[in-house]
């Protein structure tokens, strides 16, 4: 079985399969990019020249998690020695509401004004704070 293919910068753009390179008409204003194969060819592989290879997939980001239990966060905190900054952090706003969130609800959401609140006083950037999440969300579904 001969499959033909037609490739543009590194990359397989069209497919026609049990083809010969010669059977192709020759519309094709790109000749030279026109190639002949015995393996499987799929649109969207890539080719180097000489080898077709499918290529790897971008890792898709981890979703920042819109809560996690409070016990997940605290070990998050924890584990990145924020804990006792976070504690210090609430102690010194003298808030007993701060206090509440932090210490009895049973869930943290990540857009929680508390939290906002609690990463600018630690200087920690959006992008920390949803990496903390992240980390929980992981310490709750393994304890789950």
């Amino acid at each position: 079985m001969t499959n033909s293919f037609l490739h543009k910068d590194g990359v397989v753009i069209t497919v026609w399969l049990n083809t010969a390179k010669a059977d192709i008409k020759a519309d094709i204003a790109d000749l030279q990019n026109l190639e002949e194969t015995s393996d499987e060819v799929i649109a969207g592989m890539a080719f180097d020249g000489e080898t077709l290879s499918i290529p790897e997939a971008e890792p898709r980001p981890i979703p920042v998690p819109e809560s996690v239990t409070r016990a997940a966060a605290k070990i998050a905190l924890n584990r990145a020695g924020l804990l006792d900054s976070v504690e210090s952090a609430v102690a010194a706003t003298e808030s007993e509401e701060d206090d509440f969130y932090l210490n009895d609800a049973p869930y943290w959401r990540r857009r929680h004004p508390v939290i906002a609140a609690l990463g600018a006083a630690l200087a920690l950037t959006d992008a920390q704070i949803d990496e903390l999440f992240r980390v929980a969300a992981t310490i709750d579904n393994a304890v789950i």
